[in-house]
């Protein structure tokens, strides 16, 4: 930099980059985690099989949750099958992102692997994804008649 004068000065200063990160997460409600966890405990006598957190009973609804590690403009995820895209909505500055898909119809869903694709963008423009696969097997009536034969 030099001034009106012919005086001169400059300065180096490191800047960290770092990546614009995003996490997915897919999860159970906070109900259907305790009746995940207690029909297996039931069935095996452990909380985690054999129906492992990451297996859901069709007629559920996903809790979706994502996580950047910078503040981001927006997120959403994409569930394979049902095309339906859920906006989420931010908590903690930003950073941390939360939702929630369900609809009626996913009583029906059929048995087999789902993909959830998380998309994010921040204030640059910049998009980042995480893909989280979960598995629905059964339908919520499965949870009901174990329930019932007591």
């Amino acid at each position: 930099m030099t001034d009106p004068y012919g005086a001169s000065a400059e300065a180096i200063q490191k800047i960290p980059v770092g990546d614009l990160q995003l996490k997915g997460f897919v999860n159970h409600t906070d109900l259907w985690e305790s009746y995940r966890r207690q029909y297996n405990t039931e069935v095996s006598g452990d909380p985690e099989r054999p129906r492992p957190p990451d297996m859901f009973w069709a007629g559920e609804a996903f809790v979706l949750r994502a996580d950047t590690n910078e503040p981001a403009a927006q997120v959403s995820a994409r569930m394979s099958y049902t095309e339906i895209t859920t906006g989420l909505q931010p908590e903690a500055g930003s950073t941390q992102w939360k939702g929630e898909a369900h609809r009626d119809d996913f009583e029906r869903l059929p048995d087999g692997a789902y993909r959830f694709v998380f998309t994010s963008r921040w204030p640059n423009g910049h998009t980042e994804q995480d893909t989280v696969t979960v598995t629905v097997k059964g339908d919520w009536t499965e949870y009901a008649e174990s329930v019932r034969k007591e």
